[in-house]
């Protein structure tokens, strides 16, 4: 289901209702978008994620969007360019446009994580 609406009314998003994609360039991994950008003219969009244990976000980059990702769940690994951190849950990052990024889960439980897009996250704009 798509949760396109009208900028102008409040809509409630069944999750049951969202579908389930792997984006490209990650393994093991099921997000739903929660907000689509098509809701908010493209100014944003807001997926949910989930990635098990041996899954990982490969490495890549955005060139038209920043992202804001906070760890709901687990642990990982991420690495910003030539810098890599430990993140726990509650922990937040935010990754400019450019900025070569990769999540490799390292918690056996896997992780679930929110990802804000600004503007909306295109699907051509994962890139190696």
């Amino acid at each position: 289901m798509s949760n396109q609406v009208s900028e102008s009314q409040p809509v409630i998003i069944p999750w049951n209702r969202l579908e389930p994609y792997t984006p490209p360039r990650h393994t093991g991994t099921v997000n739903h978008r929660l907000l689509e950008g098509s809701v908010t003219e493209d100014e944003f969009n807001i997926v949910h994620g989930a990635i098990e244990y041996g899954g990982e976000a490969e490495a890549h980059y955005h060139s038209r969007s920043v992202q804001f990702l906070h760890l709901l769940s687990g642990a990982c690994r991420v690495t910003l360019d030539d810098s890599t951190e430990e993140l726990a849950a509650g922990d937040s990052v935010y990754i400019p446009i450019g900025v070569r990024h990769r999540v490799e889960v390292t918690s056996p439980e896997g992780i679930t994580l929110i990802n804000v897009y600004q503007p909306a996250l295109a699907a051509d704009d994962i890139l190696a």
